[in-house]
């Protein structure tokens, strides 16, 4: 094998090794199986209507707000928010110190278009489903553990 070949695939390795360190463990990472509907069971195909039937109720200046706070390190994907979630050193990423970047999109003109293309499309959908008591209502704009209290008591 040619030496350069044998240098990328070391520094492949260094980097595959440096990014395990940023992986959470299973037992505290998100997984599907902790809301999604149960496929082994029965009732399946009610139980996975009833999982599509939910909505988020936010505010668009609660997501504007959201989105134009939002930064994100590129390499790992990890994500700060100015007000929410800020870095320990503002615009540097907490675990590498390297800086953080703003995505293209995240800006209020970007949202906006695609708030008016939702308000346009999908809310009379929502609207729809709603009065015939087909959704469930997650009230978004409160904290974390509010909102997954919310999505838990509607998926009961």
């Amino acid at each position: 094998m040619q030496p350069e070949k044998l240098e990328v695939i070391a520094d492949m390795e260094d980097f595959v090794e440096g990014q395990l360190s940023n992986l959470k463990s299973v037992e505290d990472s998100w997984q599907p199986n902790d809301f999604l509907p149960d496929m082994t069971s029965e009732n399946w195909p009610e139980a996975l209507a009833e999982f599509r039937t939910g909505c988020a109720d936010i505010p668009d200046e609660v997501l504007v707000e959201r989105i134009e706070g939002r930064w994100i390190h590129a390499a790992s994907g990890r994500s700060y928010h100015t007000k929410f979630s800020p870095p320990k050193v503002a615009g540097v990423d907490d675990i590498t110190g390297e800086p953080l970047m703003k995505r293209k999109d995240d800006n209020a003109a970007t949202l906006k278009s695609r708030l008016d293309a939702f308000h346009a499309q999908t809310q009379p959908v929502i609207d729809y489903y709603k009065s015939r008591g087909k959704v469930n209502v997650i009230h978004a704009n409160k904290p974390s553990k509010n909102v997954e209290e919310q999505i838990a008591s509607a998926l009961k």
